[in-house]
Parts: structure tokens; sequence; C-alpha cells
């Protein structure tokens, strides 16, 4: 994307990054509440929107450095949501939460200074894209192995 320029479609893929914060909120609602369908499905959202912002920020040529601060920093926020959840709910141990916590907060703060005195932000990788992936997939098969325990609304 040219330097300067702001078009409608990089506006677009930066809200449907920024966008990702409901399904979260709706993921969490319903996990809370035991709902495995909510659960699954919002979080399965989740998982289509970050691949469709990120497919449709370079279809359209519109990948840039704040672009990419946005969708990594919603991607942390994300994991960190979550993985404080599982925690709270038992589901994760304490010292699995704090590794977590740690990598994610160590993430935005570096990538927040490199930004901010670069003007450069952390773009992904083939293994950061395999370590997302995973994350979604992980998740999800966490939810069906509560399946048990969490009740099935009729």
């Amino acid at each position: 994307m040219k330097k300067g320029f702001i078009n409608k479609r990089f506006l677009f893929v930066n809200f449907l990054s920024i966008s990702r914060i409901l399904p979260l909120f709706l993921f969490l609602y319903f996990f809370k509440c035991k709902n495995l369908y909510g659960s699954l499905i919002s979080w399965t959202c989740l998982g289509f929107s970050d691949t469709f912002d990120g497919y449709l920020a370079r279809k359209w040529n519109v990948q840039s450095e704040i672009g990419a601060l946005i969708d990594h920093g919603i991607d942390k926020i994300i994991e960190l949501s979550v993985a404080y959840h599982f925690y709270i709910q038992k589901i994760f141990h304490p010292v699995v939460f704090y590794i977590i916590a740690f990598k994610n907060i160590f993430l935005i703060i570096g990538g927040s200074i490199i930004f901010i005195n670069f003007k450069w932000a952390l773009h992904s990788n083939s293994l950061g894209k395999i370590g997302g992936f995973l994350m979604y997939i992980s998740v999800f098969l966490i939810l069906l192995k509560l399946d048990r325990a969490i009740s099935i609304p009729v």
C-alpha cells in the first residue's frame, strides 16, 4: 500500500481485525454459561475472521505496518483472554497461564516499542501462523473434551 494513502478496503480490513473482539466476548460469555454450541460457534467465527482479514489484506494489497500491529495486538488479546478464562475455570494450570501471559505481554510491549521507535511492525512468519492455527485447534479440542462438563442447550 502507498504511504499516506488510506482507502475503504484498508479501513475495512482493519475494522474486521478489530471487530474480532465481539466474537471473543461472545465466546467468553458462552463458555462461562456452559453453552457448548455458542462457545464452538463463536470460537469458529474467531478463527475464520482471523484468517479472512489477512487474506483480504493480501488480496486487495492493503497490507500495512499499522494493520499488522492491529492484527497481532488483537491476536494477543484473544490469547490472553482465553488463557485467563481457562485459568479461572481451572482448565489451565497456573504455570501454563503464566507462561502464556508472559509471552503475550512481552510481545505486546516489545512490538509496541519497536513500532513506536522504528515504525515497523512484527509480521508473522510460518511458525507464527502454525502457532495461531494450533491455538484455535487446541481450544476447539478443549471445548469438545469438556463436552461432558458443559450442558448442551435444548
